[in-house]
């Protein structure tokens, strides 16, 4: 099995008036194996980004996937990582997330209609830095 990934998020600061680069975020492998289109979305928050990302398509779509990581220090740091249905949208504000997608492919009795649909959850507080 081969490790296979597409996509990267390059991070900058902002210092007196210019932009320094600081480092590069993807997932590792024993975080998520496979993933295309890293970084196709982005939210950030504070000491919290939340980045999308694809697995490779199964049989007839590809599963979404939101990385969530904090600042620490100098580092940013994957926290985790919650899989989703098809492509979606993110906001975050605070400890919230909010994922939701325009439309959710559902086979119900060999049946095929779209759905909208999204989720809401609370995450926990960014440890203050000292």
């Amino acid at each position: 099995m081969s490790f296979s990934v597409s996509g990267v998020v390059h991070v900058y600061t902002r210092e007196n008036g210019m932009f320094r680069y600081r480092t590069q975020l993807r997932p590792t492998p024993d975080q998520l194996f496979s993933y295309y289109g890293f970084g196709s979305h982005i939210v950030t928050d504070g000491a919290r980004a939340v980045i999308s990302t694809y697995e490779p398509p199964s049989y007839l779509y590809a599963n979404g996937v939101a990385v969530v990581y904090e600042r620490h220090g100098d580092e940013a740091v994957a926290t985790r990582i919650g899989r989703f249905n098809d492509a979606f949208a993110m906001s975050l504000s605070d400890n919230r997330l909010l994922l939701g997608s325009p439309y959710f492919v559902d086979y119900d009795d060999n049946s095929f209609h779209l759905t909208g649909w999204a989720d809401f959850y609370t995450l926990p507080p960014v440890p203050t830095q000292h």
